[in-house]
């Protein structure tokens, strides 16, 4: 998967260099409840400080139409600077968008509402 930035202020804020963060997961699907769909997703991804970070997420969505879900993802990430965050872990719920195209495939576009806007991708293929 992969991150980007959208930074619409005059100029980038001071502490933020790595505006495109890539990465690997794994995610696992769960027996759901009721109508909604759950799974866990553990990973790795290079973050805006151009430290490797670890997360772990858990994510509910609920089927929209056959093919796009919509939820919240939890999620909790290590790697960042303890002078940005005590623990230097990062943690919350994302609103989530889910695409399934095809049986295989899958988009979850996640967003984390902030002055500086970031958009989570992660393409999936169901093996």
């Amino acid at each position: 998967g992969m991150s980007k930035h959208f930074d619409y202020s005059n100029g980038p804020p001071a502490d933020r260099r790595n505006e495109i963060n890539t990465g690997l997961g794994l995610t696992c699907q769960l027996k759901g409840i009721g109508n909604w769909r759950d799974e866990i997703e553990g990973g790795f991804y290079k973050n805006s400080h151009f430290t490797n970070s670890f997360y772990a997420a858990y994510g509910l969505c609920y089927p929209i139409n056959k093919v796009l879900l919509a939820g919240l993802r939890n999620m909790v990430a290590t790697g960042y600077p303890s002078d940005s965050y005590q623990t230097g872990l990062v943690a919350g719920p994302l609103p989530t968008v889910k695409l399934e195209l095809g049986s295989a495939i899958s988009l979850n576009l996640s967003f984390i509402p902030k002055r500086n806007a970031i958009v989570l991708a992660n393409l999936g293929y169901r093996f």
